[in-house]
């Protein structure tokens, strides 16, 4: 699972605390901000959420998606959750794309 978690934030550039500096002005902003959550207990569950850019029929488009990655069995288990975050857009289609892009990690 720590390998699902691993691919999952390079893909969709989630961020950890570990990629803010503590002296910057902007980042400490970032990370107050309500779209960004970075938990982690490696091996049994992560949850994740930022702003991620999508496209969608040849355009960027902005949304804030949460992920939550656990141990199941001997399985793991992805849920991945979206909202706008600056435009309107075909939900089904943003659906399809987020998962085409998180099956292709996996």
């Amino acid at each position: 699972m720590d390998t699902v978690y691993a691919r999952l934030k390079s893909e969709f550039g989630f961020r950890s605390r570990a990629d803010f500096s503590p002296n910057d002005t902007a980042d400490k902003l970032a990370m107050m901000d309500a779209a960004w959550h970075h938990e982690a207990t490696p091996g049994a569950y992560y949850r994740l959420s930022d702003y991620v850019t999508q496209m969608m029929a040849g355009r960027a488009v902005r949304i804030v998606l949460r992920a939550e990655i656990r141990k199941e069995g001997q399985g793991t288990g992805i849920t991945l959750a979206y909202a706008p975050a600056d435009s309107l857009y075909d939900g089904e289609a943003m659906g399809a794309a987020l998962k085409a892009r998180a099956e292709h990690q996996l």
